[in-house]
């Protein structure tokens, strides 16, 4: 069994939520005409809620096996399972976000939600694939 570092984990965390931050702060801007300020804010948010959502998901992934050879490369299967699991559980969040911080009413609120699940599945499964590369912070045992 392939194990990561708590360090690796982390670092895939942060990148992943500098691309996501961004996608959504331009989201906010240009598909719900919000204010560069209101878009801050919803950015701050997205940092500390999709961070936390983002970290135990991955720890939880880790505790599983399942398509993930024993050099602890994930298959296709596993990458793209992982990438719709944790859109359905941030889709939630940013239909709260949307709903809360910009004011949108239902109707924009899931479209909100869907343009960023839709942006932000493609940049998950990027991260997760490059990361099928490095090495670093892959631990055997």
């Amino acid at each position: 069994m392939v194990n990561e570092t708590h360090a690796r984990t982390a670092t895939k965390a942060v990148i992943y939520r500098i691309l996501s931050v961004i996608a959504i702060m331009l989201i906010s801007v240009y598909g719900m005409g919000a204010t560069w300020a209101e878009a801050s804010q919803v950015g701050a948010v997205v940092i500390v809620l999709g961070t936390t959502i983002y970290y135990v998901h991955e720890r939880l992934w880790i505790k599983t096996g399942w398509h993930r050879s024993f050099q602890g490369f994930d298959g296709h299967w596993r990458s793209a399972s992982k990438t719709v699991i944790y859109r359905l559980l941030t889709m939630a969040a940013s239909f709260g976000i949307a709903t809360f911080i910009l004011g949108a009413s239902s109707g924009s609120a899931t479209g909100f939600a869907l343009a960023q699940a839709a942006t932000n599945m493609t940049l998950f499964y990027i991260v997760e694939r490059i990361f099928n590369y490095i090495n670093w912070g892959r631990k055997l045992g």
